[in-house]
Formats: structure tokens, C-alpha cells, sequence
């Protein structure tokens, strides 16, 4: 994702899906939301001619509620 604090991600979100305690129904008052999701990587990268991370990973506070995202890179169409 973008820089801590910032929450633009890095990459486009194909989705989002809330995990943690928040999904199991354990969440406190005081618990962060944690937020898996799925981003788009560029063509270049889905053919071999340059790489990037395939997983991407972003802490911040959005209204005064921490967020921890984690993305895991899903290309347009298969890897060759």
C-alpha cells in the first residue's frame, strides 16, 4: 500500500474483505481493522519483464481507527 499514514494503496484494489476479529465477532473496543485485498499488477509484471512485490502490506489511522491491509498481487490473466 502507499506510505504509512497515507491510505492510497500502491497498487489498484481489485477487493477488499474485512479478517481479523472483526470477522470472527472477538473485536474490542481498541481492536484494528484488518483488511485483506487482492491488487492489479501491471502487464510487464504478469509476463516476466519486470517484477514487483507480490504482497503489499499498509498500517495507518483512518477517523480514528487503525487499519492493517495486506494485498496479494493478482495479474490480468495467467502467469506465463
Amino acid at each position: 500500500m502507499g506510505r504509512r499514514g497515507s491510505l492510497r494503496p500502491a497498487r489498484p484494489l481489485l477487493f477488499a474483505a474485512v479478517g481479523g476479529a472483526h470477522l470472527y465477532g472477538f473485536a474490542s473496543i481498541d481492536s484494528d481493522v484488518d483488511l485483506r485485498a487482492v491488487h492489479l499488477v501491471a502487464a510487464e509484471e504478469v509476463v516476466g519483464l519486470r517484477t514487483g512485490p507480490q504482497s503489499l502490506q499498509h498500517m495507518g489511522v483512518r477517523d480514528g481507527v487503525e487499519l492493517n491491509v495486506v494485498s496479494h498481487a493478482r495479474g490480468p490473466g495467467t502467469r506465463v
